[in-house]
């Protein structure tokens, strides 16, 4: 009888623990990525493996936390302020590490990111049923963010409101910067959307309005089009205010003056004449005046 009990825990019952342990690694570096689940320890309800590092990475959307609910917790006990058996949560994005053992169910774990790792760390004496625990996805985050927008100084600027997912308890009020319809100055302004909740959850959508100023007004055909500081100018005759259908103040100026010149010209041509003519005339007379007093004198 002895012998066969020597044979049991010599050769049998360490396979049975190694067979158990492997089923039970095969469970473990898994990641989930549901936006609620439940985890338990390898074997639960049963004594978790000796000698285990098991990890399970909970992912879910960017922009939620993960909370865990223990329903279940006994870990080997610490031995003063060390724990030989041991849960780790790790919160992988803030790089943050909180460590539990023992039998008393631990409150509520809120990450701080979208991701973290538990992992179950045992030595190979005491062996206890380990943990369960829900998960769930808690948090805002934005479905749809407005793109940049590009305006001219003076334009109301529209866009369709971001749209936001909730997987959070409470009221959710969602706030912004500007509205659309607003007149925005020149330059760029980031217009930010915020949802927050009444847990404190807050996510933030963010867009640049970049407004141009208007150098320039050009008319042709009595159609008036704004052109932006620093772009090339349509091919279209600039409204002074000294013009008449498009025609150019200079052209009416110096078309004026040509013609007044040409004018001057000719009435200095016809008055040459005119005074030639007369000039001839009273010389015509003159002589026919001479002759008749010769022609009477002794």
């Amino acid at each position: 009888m002895e012998l066969i009990t020597s044979i049991v825990y010599v050769w049998v019952l360490p396979f049975i623990v190694h067979i158990s342990s492997t089923s039970a690694e095969s469970a473990c570096n898994s990641t989930l990525t549901a936006e609620q689940g439940e985890i338990t320890s390898p074997n639960y309800p049963e004594p978790y493996p000796p000698d285990l590092e098991c990890t399970i990475d909970i992912m879910v959307n960017e922009g939620f936390k993960i909370e865990l609910t223990f329903e279940d917790f006994r870990i080997e006990p610490p031995d003063g302020n060390r724990c030989y058996d041991k849960l780790q949560i790790f919160d992988v994005i803030t790089n943050t590490t909180e460590e539990l053992c023992g039998f008393s169910i631990p409150a509520n774990y809120i990450s701080e990111s979208n991701h973290v790792q538990l992992t179950l760390i045992t030595d190979h004496e005491i062996h206890k049923p380990g943990y369960k625990a829900q998960y769930n996805s808690i948090g805002l985050t934005f479905d749809s963010c407005p793109g940049d927008i590009n305006a001219t100084f003076g334009q109301a600027v529209f866009w369709r409101p971001p749209t936001y997912h909730v997987n959070t308890d409470g009221m959710v009020i969602m706030t912004s910067s500007h509205n659309p319809g607003d007149a925005f100055p020149i330059g760029q302004t980031t217009v930010t959307y915020t949802v927050r909740d009444s847990l404190g959850n807050t996510a933030k959508c963010a867009f640049i309005v970049s407004v141009e100023p208007v150098s320039e007004v050009y008319t042709t055909q009595n159609v008036t089009t704004a052109v932006p500081a620093g772009k090339e100018q349509p091919e279209q005759v600039r409204d002074d205010g000294n013009m008449n259908r498009g025609i150019p103040w200079y052209y009416v100026f110096f078309g004026v003056a040509g013609f007044l010149a040409v004018l001057a010209v000719v009435s200095m041509i016809v008055l040459y004449f005119w005074l030639e003519a007369k000039r001839n005339k009273n010389k015509v007379r003159l002589v026919a005046h001479y002759n008749t007093r010769s022609r009477y004198d002794p």
